[in-house]
């Protein structure tokens, strides 16, 4: 039974080894590509087509709707100043 009982926690010792190293090498393999793609990923600035530009420029924006919207962008940054 000792036998059995020895054999038993080197199978289990052994298995927990290999899953500890397993999940290590993940860690460490993702840490290093997410290093390597902060040097040689440079994400393009997006700008808006000139007919949606176009477009924007046209409407007519009701008074009362951009008064509300100042007043709000004004509150939030007084509420949020950094």
């Amino acid at each position: 039974m000792t036998e059995t009982m020895s054999e038993g926690y080197n199978l289990m010792l052994y298995g927990m080894g290999f899953v500890f190293v397993f999940l290590a090498l993940l860690v460490l393999s993702t840490y290093f590509m997410s290093f390597c793609l902060r040097f040689t990923h440079h994400p393009k600035k997006e700008a808006q087509p000139q007919a949606t530009l176009k477009a924007i420029n046209q409407q007519s924006i009701d008074p009362d709707i951009l008064s509300a919207i100042t007043i709000a962008v004004s509150r939030y940054r007084a509420k949020h100043k950094t």
